[in-house]
């Protein structure tokens, strides 16, 4: 669905609705707030021609009274994915240097789950489905252990369709998820006959969501995130509040932990299986893989003391890139 084209009433407005409807296309079918805060800016500073000046730009970039870093890298991220689109298309735009832009280092820790814990939220989450009817708890048992199992990303999980999933073969097939990377993941045997019963329940037109809304359409981000606090409270499993751990994209870093320890377990080679976990995840580098190399110290410590000897400066490297 393009977006509603009354949302934006700057003279970028076109433009701005045409670069929205790009990014749908490509998968990514939020919408941005700071696009339309961007819109709002190009008004109230009475912008009059098309021309994404330096000067503008540069205002936009300006840190803010009580700005968090973050926020600040958001909209300058923003404004640059807008500069990008327009040059593109071949309007005048000033790009602002990446240099300039605040280096921000995402300090959250994850939150990794015990395997106990890992039970108990299956458990919460089966009892969930039969004491209510709501209807997104009727898939979520089988959401969360997807999300567990696989080490999806939440939001390829929500946009999962049926024509992406091979019950024979037991296979996902993810398209265009972070970094626009298409990607490939086997199921585990226990979760791909779990997804076939599923099935049979369920709409399986080539085009269905495998986790669709009442209406049939994709279900609203918030939902998973609402549903997972319903089976937190059940499990007994105390949560944070807003942006405080756990949170429901903590499934996929325990995923990659978790697959750390087995292989610990197993005697495999460590320095060997990080690219296949790599690819597995999705990830854009190794980079984004290193990070759980320095999750599992106070968690298993005898991982790290085997990939600090097998593997060494990686687990005291450090990266920026976020998951």
């Amino acid at each position: 669905m393009n977006v509603n084209p009354s949302m934006f009433k700057s003279v970028f407005a076109s433009q701005i609705i045409k670069m929205v409807n790009e990014r749908k296309a490509c998968g990514q079918t939020s919408i941005n707030f700071y696009f339309r805060t961007i819109d709002r800016f190009f008004i109230e500073n009475q912008v009059k021609k098309p021309i994404l000046s330096q000067k503008i730009v540069e205002l936009w970039c300006r840190r803010r009274e009580s700005e968090s870093l973050r926020t600040l890298g958001h909209r300058i991220s923003a404004i640059r994915l807008f500069a990008d689109f327009l040059i593109r298309q071949g309007k005048t735009a000033y790009y602002f240097p990446k240099h300039s832009a605040p280096k921000i280092f995402n300090t959250y820790v994850p939150y990794i789950y015990s395997h106990e814990e890992i039970s108990l939220l299956f458990r919460a989450a089966d009892e969930l489905k039969r004491l209510r009817s709501a209807w997104h708890l009727s898939y979520f048992p089988v959401a969360i252990r997807l999300l567990y199992s696989t080490g999806l990303r939440k939001g390829e999980a929500e946009g999962l369709r049926w024509r992406d999933v091979d019950l024979k073969n037991g296979v996902l097939t993810i398209r265009q998820g972070k970094f626009r990377k298409d990607r490939f993941v086997p199921l585990s045997g226990q979760m791909a006959e779990l997804l076939r019963k599923y099935a049979k329940s369920c709409v399986c037109q080539h085009d269905a969501f495998v986790f669709p809304s009442p209406q049939g359409t994709r279900c609203h981000k918030s939902i998973f995130t609402t549903s997972f606090r319903k089976v937190l409270s059940q499990a007994g499993i105390q949560h944070g509040g807003r942006g405080q751990r756990p949170r429901l994209h903590d499934l996929r870093h325990t995923f990659a932990v978790h697959n750390l320890e087995k292989w610990l377990k197993s005697n495999e080679n460590l320095q060997a299986k990080l690219p296949i976990l790599a690819d597995y995840l999705g990830h854009n580098s190794l980079l984004g893989t290193q990070r759980y190399l320095r999750l599992t110290p106070s968690i298993f410590p005898e991982i790290a003391l085997r990939m600090e000897n097998s593997i060494g400066k990686l687990i005291r490297s450090r990266q920026n890139e976020t998951d």
